[in-house]
Protein backbone atom coordinates (compact mmCIF):
# COMPACT_ATOMS: atom_id res chain seq x y z
CA UNK A 1 0.00 0.00 0.00
CA UNK A 2 1.14 3.23 -0.95
CA UNK A 3 0.55 6.64 0.81
CA UNK A 4 -0.08 9.74 -1.23
CA UNK A 5 0.36 12.43 0.95
CA UNK A 6 0.24 15.20 -1.63
CA UNK A 7 -2.94 16.12 -0.15
CA UNK A 8 -2.18 15.95 2.95
CA UNK A 9 -2.89 19.20 5.14
CA UNK A 10 -2.18 20.65 8.49
CA UNK A 11 -4.31 20.26 11.64
CA UNK A 12 -4.14 20.86 15.32
CA UNK A 13 -4.21 17.94 17.42
CA UNK A 14 -7.13 19.56 19.53
CA UNK A 15 -9.05 19.11 16.60
CA UNK A 16 -9.16 15.53 16.53
CA UNK A 17 -8.61 14.71 20.35
CA UNK A 18 -9.77 16.14 23.72
CA UNK A 19 -7.07 18.58 25.01
CA UNK A 20 -4.90 17.23 27.86
CA UNK A 21 -5.94 18.89 31.09
CA UNK A 22 -3.64 18.80 33.96
CA UNK A 23 -4.97 18.86 37.23
CA UNK A 24 -5.75 16.96 40.36
CA UNK A 25 -5.05 13.05 40.62
CA UNK A 26 -8.24 11.19 40.03
CA UNK A 27 -8.81 8.38 41.88
CA UNK A 28 -10.52 4.91 40.88
CA UNK A 29 -13.39 5.56 42.72
CA UNK A 30 -14.20 8.82 41.31
CA UNK A 31 -14.15 7.72 37.76
CA UNK A 32 -15.76 4.43 38.76
CA UNK A 33 -18.52 7.00 40.18
CA UNK A 34 -18.42 9.34 36.83
CA UNK A 35 -18.32 7.22 34.01
CA UNK A 36 -17.79 9.37 30.48
CA UNK A 37 -16.12 9.40 27.33
CA UNK A 38 -12.54 11.25 28.63
CA UNK A 39 -9.64 9.18 29.41
CA UNK A 40 -8.07 9.34 32.57
CA UNK A 41 -4.63 9.06 32.46
CA UNK A 42 -2.82 8.22 35.62
CA UNK A 43 0.94 8.50 36.21
CA UNK A 44 2.81 6.13 38.98
CA UNK A 45 6.04 5.34 40.11
CA UNK A 46 5.30 1.87 38.11
CA UNK A 47 3.70 2.44 35.10
CA UNK A 48 1.68 5.31 32.85
CA UNK A 49 -1.73 4.40 31.81
CA UNK A 50 -5.32 4.70 31.22
CA UNK A 51 -7.36 4.31 34.23
CA UNK A 52 -10.88 4.40 32.73
CA UNK A 53 -13.08 6.89 31.13
CA UNK A 54 -14.44 9.72 33.06
CA UNK A 55 -17.30 12.54 32.53
CA UNK A 56 -15.05 15.23 31.16
CA UNK A 57 -17.63 17.79 33.16
CA UNK A 58 -16.50 15.96 36.21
Amino acid sequence: MNLNIGNWERFRISDIFYPFINGKGITEREIKDNPGRLAAIQSSSENNACMGFIDEKY
